[in-house]
């Protein structure tokens, strides 16, 4: 839920796992983030957009967001192999701890990238669309808009119907944070 767009132009979407036993086409880019960078289409390649894989190893990545710094955050679902709803911070080639059925085999075992935030269950069981507050710009010498929830997180709860807030802060060069209920 959602489709953030970088000032370059390139677009980023979160890709469900797999979990069944479609063939490798099928489960190309399962569980992954994937940036979408456009590209001049050519008689060769017809396609509009080149596909770069930015992160793996997630489940149910349904809320992405980037929000004024650039920093892009991706919520995932708990269920098989995820016990929490998670925010995760997207940085090229990492990896978090879902593994898909096609993964499953003797010897794979990815280095295992923590959530910025493990958002508890069963308060929260389906965190999908989010947005950072943020005053838009061009709004020069005035107040911020959200008060003191500027630039705080907000997710939406499928399962439970509420809003969830979530605070962001670099610790050692990691993001880490905190999820309080809002609605």
């Amino acid at each position: 839920i959602g489709l953030p767009r970088d000032k370059q132009g390139n677009y980023y979407i979160a890709m469900a796992c797999q979990q069944d036993d479609r063939s490798l086409a099928a489960a190309y880019l399962r569980g992954t983030v994937v940036k979408l960078v456009p590209q001049a289409p050519t008689s060769r390649n017809p396609e509009a957009f080149r596909l770069e894989k930015l992160t793996g190893g997630h489940r149910f990545p349904t809320g992405i967001a980037r929000n004024r710094q650039g920093q892009l955050f991706v919520t995932d679902n708990q269920g098989n192999y995820n016990p929490f709803n998670e925010l995760n911070h997207v940085v090229p080639n990492r990896r978090f701890g879902f593994i898909n059925t096609l993964e499953r085999r003797p010897g794979f075992n990815p280095p295992l990238t923590p959530p910025a935030i493990d958002i508890p269950h069963p308060w929260t069981r389906s965190v999908n669309g989010i947005c950072f507050l943020e005053t838009p710009g061009g709004r020069d010498g005035a107040p911020p808009m959200f008060g003191p929830f500027e630039g705080h997180l907000i997710g939406c709860e499928f399962d439970t119907s509420r809003l969830v807030r979530m605070t962001l802060e670099k610790v050692g060069g990691e993001f880490q944070g905190a999820a309080y209920p809002f609605s």
